[in-house]
């Protein structure tokens, strides 16, 4: 995401006849969250459980809620120059080349009903790059025909840990068009019922929602939600509870009957009245097999379901139990506190559900994940050129005790044989199943723009390659990393908001290519070095 910093007025306020789509990554949320920073807790509570519509509903000036409102467009490019890199983009999928989404619409108020359309268009020129150079000399597993995709399935996640996760998507340009961010919604006061495609974010993470985030194509969905915060004696709490249709890819197997899966999920914060800039959550979400659409909306329940231990069986047993549920679980919090400027955030999750008190007490780790991060902005008049700092830790390797007890790999699946995506991304963290990242943020920032350095670093499918029957030779050094030095910024231009990042940085042993032995080097490995470019354009008002 390129950040956008502006401490003013609310994008889309100055026109009451247009408005703009606020993305849960995009550089309008980012310039809200940094209000937050700034002793602005009108917006707090709007972090944890966030999504486009609901920032139309929270302009922050009433004479901004009209009955008809056009949501002016948006544009954002991607240009790669070495293979895909697709991170936190909602529907479009960044292929290597040129990728571009552009979204706009319109959004209506009347009486309690609140209907947007917001659909998007999409493309990639989706250029050919080689994965493997040789797949049995580079020990390179081989999916069976079943499991091909067309020679587009990632052969890793065949079994045990299956994922619909296609390292590409065909072999020619792509364009498509969604749904996007288009709902409607009906308030009934304390809940607002609606149907939707928009993107969630569920918790406080910046670069990666373990749980729900944008990464992928929104969830057709419907859906049960507060439209404000519930403020009670003992705090404020917000809600969402939804059932919805998860869709396979082109490109996982030969198999149409099981193109469609069901997903429930919930989640609840709460804003403590004793330290409102403390809020705390909670979330689940159930995917499960279907036969079909007709299946998704009496599955509003499976959220409380049982879904048992599907990955508790010995790495050695690659077999696969297609039919029934599987899950994850999360619990995250954010504590602002506005008058240093400073915030930490925080999300734990796990695959499965423990088996008890005494399993819990005694192997807490078993199955999970995390993301920690802080927030600096360092205090100054709205007006006035300052400076912020950003660092968030993300891990969903397994823990050490998977050497003892079966552990699954997150976003996959041995029940629910396409695991935890949606045509064909990760739902959740964009860093994908069995990663970890870390990045660091500085950026110079002042009213109308920011500049500033970024540094990530990158371990990819590392659960994946830990399973896998390694000879000695090649074991102990053979992991996928990417280093990702960049640069970011952005300034008002006209009516918007223009920013970009470039990335140029290393991806060392792609894809698990070392064949001579540790330490890899000479042509006996495969190093990349990718370069990206990302440019958004967010306007302000129409």
């Amino acid at each position: 995401m390129a950040v956008a910093v502006t401490l003013a007025a609310l994008p889309g306020s100055a026109d009451a006849q247009s408005a703009v789509i606020i993305r849960p990554t995009s550089d309008a949320s980012d310039r809200l969250r940094l209000r937050t920073l700034a002793s602005d807790t009108v917006a707090e509570g709007q972090w944890m459980l966030r999504s486009p519509s609901m920032y139309l509903n929270k302009t922050g000036d009433s004479s901004a809620v009209r009955a008809f409102r056009w949501l002016a467009p948006d544009v954002y490019a991607v240009v790669n120059s070495a293979t895909p890199f697709s991170m936190n983009d909602g529907a479009m999928w960044a292929g290597r080349g040129l990728s571009l989404r552009m979204s706009s619409g319109f959004d209506v108020h009347h009486g309690r009903v609140h209907v947007v359309v917001a659909p998007e268009f999409w493309l990639t020129t989706n250029a050919r790059f080689d994965r493997n150079r040789d797949p049995y000399k580079f020990y390179t597993p081989h999916p069976p025909v079943l499991r091909y995709g067309d020679g587009f399935a990632d052969p890793w996640y065949v079994q045990p840990y299956s994922a619909d996760l296609p390292w590409r998507l065909g072999s020619s340009a792509l364009g498509r068009a969604w749904f996007g961010q288009s709902g409607a919604w009906y308030d009934t006061g304390p809940v607002e019922v609606g149907v939707t495609t928009e993107n969630m974010w569920w918790g406080p993470g910046v670069r990666n929602a373990i749980l729900m985030g944008d990464n992928a194509a929104g969830i057709p969905r419907v859906e049960l939600r507060t439209p404000h915060a519930l403020k009670t004696p003992i705090g404020s709490f917000e809600g969402r509870w939804f059932v919805g249709a998860l869709s396979e890819s082109q490109y996982f197997d030969t198999t149409k009957t099981d193109d469609v899966r069901s997903i429930a999920a919930a989640a609840v914060t709460w804003r403590p009245s004793f330290q409102p800039t403390l809020s705390i959550g909670a979330a689940r979400a159930v995917y499960a097999t279907a036969s079909g659409y007709g299946d998704v909306p009496v599955r509003w329940f499976d959220v409380f379901a049982r879904t048992g231990h599907p990955a508790d069986r010995p790495p050695s047993d690659s077999s696969l139990y297609p039919g029934g549920r599987d899950q994850l679980f999360s619990l995250f919090a954010r504590w602002v506190f506005p008058k240093d400027g400073f915030e930490a955030y925080s999300e734990w999750a796990r695959q499965e559900l423990p088996r008890s008190l005494h399993d819990f007490i005694v192997d807490p780790t078993h199955s999970h994940g995390y993301t920690l991060g802080v927030q600096f902005l360092k205090p100054a008049p709205a007006d006035a050129t300052t400076f912020r700092v950003q660092a968030e830790v993300t891990t969903l390797e397994q823990s050490g005790d998977f050497k003892n007890r079966p552990a699954g790999v997150f976003y996959t699946s041995r029940r629910v044989i396409q695991g935890y995506t949606q045509f064909g991304q990760p739902i959740g963290a964009a860093i994908g199943p069995g990663a970890s990242s870390q990045w660091l943020a500085w950026d110079r920032v002042w009213s109308s723009g920011s500049y500033g350095l970024t540094f990530t670093r990158i371990r990819w499918n590392e659960d994946v390659r830990s399973a896998y029957s390694w000879p000695p030779f090649v074991a102990y050094c053979n992991h996928d990393v990417s280093v990702l030095p960049g640069v970011r910024g952005g300034h008002r231009i006209g009516g918007g908001y223009l920013s970009g990042e470039l990335i140029a940085g290393n991806r060392l042993n792609a894809f698990f290519q070392s064949q001579s032995g540790c330490p890899t080097g000479g042509p006996s490995k495969i190093d990349l070095h990718p370069v990206t470019l990302s440019l958004s354009f967010t306007p302000f008002a129409l």
